[in-house]
């Protein structure tokens, strides 16, 4: 064999195996692809635990149920306040009684209450207080389908951070004039502050509120009313948002209390 050969036969050698070596798939850069890699499990993923109210119905089911449920409740229950020279929202509560704030109905004894489905029923005022600015009104034939909400009387005070939702019929005679059916609104938000003002205790919310908002209810998580939505601070006429404050019930119970009490308007026999 000549001496040439063997030198070159071990460079031929060299290179098929390099490019065998470049040729075969990498298999790090093949897992490295995910558009080209699906990984299907067949093992069900872990979820956590469903609230104890909702037993053997996953996490999702209990939420979806829960909103559906307070919502539709919550909506029938908050009713239009129309009186002769003013108007806004209030909400009902045992015993045919809707609580409103005082500056919706003003010194009217009568008032008309519209519900969501249509209904409409005369209202008289049986009860005030002007510290608080709430007012009661007496319902008759309330709805059937209506039922009361559940206000708020112990426990730990509302915390900050903690979801609200406000609801009322914000500027609702021009949205009715305009050609929509009246329906309530609702916005959500946080608690973002607990105040006081001259002895009177307000949660403060971004929820969005509106002229015609007033007297409807803000609520928690649960559906429990929390407060009664009274104004919008502006300081020096300028836009602000989340200076909406809304009576604390939790801090005015027993006031609450009293004034739903009232059986008859006063000065009746």
């Amino acid at each position: 064999m000549p001496d040439w050969l063997p030198p070159l036969l071990a460079r031929l050698v060299a290179v098929a195996l390099l490019a065998f070596v470049v040729a075969a798939p990498d298999a790090s850069a093949a897992i490295a692809s995910p558009p080209y890699v699906v990984t299907v499990s067949t093992s069900p993923l872990p979820s956590a635990s469903p609230p104890a109210a909702f037993a053997g119905a996953t996490t999702s089911e209990a939420q979806l149920t829960t909103l559906a449920f307070s919502v539709e409740l919550v909506e029938r229950a908050v009713v239009h306040i129309q009186t002769e020279d003013n108007a806004g929202s209030g909400f009902v509560v045992a015993g045919e009684r809707v609580i409103t704030n005082l500056h919706v109905v003003q010194q009217a004894e009568l008032a008309s209450v519209w519900f969501p489905n249509g209904a409409r029923r005369d209202a008289v005022v049986i009860a005030r207080n002007e510290l608080l600015d709430l007012a009661v009104l007496l319902v008759p034939r309330i709805p059937a389908s209506v039922e009361p909400l559940t206000l708020i009387e112990d426990g730990d005070p509302t915390a900050l951070g903690s979801s609200a939702t406000a609801w009322g019929y914000p500027f609702e005679a021009d949205v009715v004039a305009a050609g929509f059916s009246r329906a309530p609104t609702v916005s959500a938000g946080i608690i973002s502050a607990r105040r006081i003002r001259e002895g009177v205790h307000y949660l403060q919310t971004d929820a969005a509120v509106n002229p015609g908002n007033s007297g409807g209810p803000l609520l928690d998580a649960q559906g429990r009313v929390i407060g009664v939505t009274t104004l919008v601070l502006t300081p020096g006429g300028r836009d602000a948002e989340g200076l909406n404050f809304a009576l604390d019930l939790q801090a005015h119970a027993s006031e609450v209390l009293a004034l739903l009490a009232v059986e008859q308007p006063l000065g009746e026999p």
